[in-house]
């Protein structure tokens, strides 16, 4: 009997980085007073208000599986909010909600790079990234960060890490587990490298929302960067709470029975049999055809570097548009 590959290129990539988490678990189960500090979970109760909704909902019978692209109320309130956020008009077309980050992450890495390929992601990096990237077939590629540059990821330092291999910038603002936020300033020379280079940002932001007093800079939202490279994705569990609940409209809808059935993010990416020819079919049915559908970003298709137009998308919903 034979494993896929697969299975080789995750070997090693999880149990021992949540060795700590678990130790965690099992001491507050146990009834000592713990504090965690591993994995982004909010520790404060969803509002009353929220979990009535969802039972009330359930009761009401919203049981059946909803539309694959995500709900409409869903798209538009999210699509409502990038537009407000970036000033400019974003579609429900260009939004895509999944199931949880990870599955989202995933999906767009899936369709944007292949093996041999590589990923760069400013280190220090969060726990899940080297799996993503292994998963996908492609290598990853650390991108150091310093202290003396309050952990910030510098155009210079992606630049000197890029090979003519490098596909993709995995770039996560603010940064688990830094805190680091970058300025706008920074996001336009990374965005520089990263077009000089023919690169990919998949901009991992589910913290947007928790930057205090420094502002909040997306390169979805810098025009030269929306219209050519950049799919972003947003986490509406981590600023508003419950971890595990999924967001959608409040009002019950006809249920499609879609193919897709797990829910969060993405891009389409270059037609996989050749890096210059570009794909006949439209984002979301690359997307759909390879399992994404409920709760967080999609970016249409990149065909060659002379397209006209390749934009991208990102999912943004706060809990009061999505409740």
């Amino acid at each position: 009997m034979k494993f896929a590959p697969i299975s080789d290129r995750l070997s090693g990539l999880g149990a021992a980085k949540w060795a700590v988490h678990v130790e965690a678990l099992r001491r507050q189960n146990a009834g000592e007073s713990i504090t965690m500090l591993s994995i982004g979970e909010p520790d404060l109760p969803p509002p009353a208000s929220v979990l009535d909704r969802a039972v009330d909902s359930m009761r009401s019978g919203r049981t059946r599986y909803a539309a694959g692209q995500g709900e409409q109320a869903a798209l538009e309130a999210i699509a409502a909010h990038l537009a407000r956020r970036s000033g400019t008009t974003v579609s429900t077309e260009e939004v895509l909600y999944t199931a949880g980050t990870q599955n989202g992450l995933c999906t767009c890495l899936m369709t944007l790079v292949h093996p041999g390929d590589e990923v760069l992601v400013p280190d220090p990096y969060y726990a899940t990234y080297e799996g993503l990237v292994a998963a996908s077939g492609a290598t990853f590629v650390p991108v150091p960060t310093t202290p003396e540059d309050r952990f910030h990821v510098t155009a210079e330092a992606i630049e000197r890490r890029i090979t003519p291999n490098s596909r993709v910038l995995l770039l996560n603002t603010p940064s688990n587990p830094t805190g680091a936020v970058l300025s706008r300033e920074e996001i336009d020379a990374i965005g520089e490298v990263c077009i000089a280079h023919d690169l990919w940002i998949v901009a991992d932001e589910v913290y947007a929302d928790m930057t205090y007093d420094a502002p909040f800079s997306s390169p979805f939202d810098r025009p030269q960067l929306r219209s050519a490279r950049s799919p972003c994705r947003r986490s509406p569990s981590r600023m508003h709470s419950p971890a595990s609940a999924l967001a959608g409209s409040p009002h019950p809808h006809t249920s499609s029975n879609d193919s897709c059935s797990s829910p969060r993010r993405c891009s389409s990416a270059r037609n996989p049999s050749s890096r210059t020819r570009s794909s006949s079919r439209s984002p979301l049915a690359t997307l759909k055809s390879i399992g994404c559908a409920r709760h967080s970003v999609n970016a249409p298709s990149r065909s060659s570097k002379n397209s006209a137009m390749h934009r991208t998308l990102a999912l943004a919903c706060r809990r009061a548009e999505c409740s």
